[in-house]
């Protein structure tokens, strides 16, 4: 996947998205590959699934 520094800053600062916070080493972040996948995939998961009736 690839994505806009942008986003991720957006994605990073978002209260409600859940994206996995980062380490910092030197002022870079650094994520754990495993926790974007997860997060990835549970997004997905929830905009395939069907729109719930109000």
């Amino acid at each position: 996947m690839s994505i806009s520094h942008m986003t991720l800053w957006r994605w990073m600062r978002s209260e409600t998205l859940g994206f996995p916070k980062p380490t910092v080493t030197n002022g870079r972040n650094y994520f754990i590959r495993s926790e974007i996948e997860a997060w990835d995939r549970a997004r997905r998961e929830v905009s395939l699934l069907p729109a719930q009736a109000a």
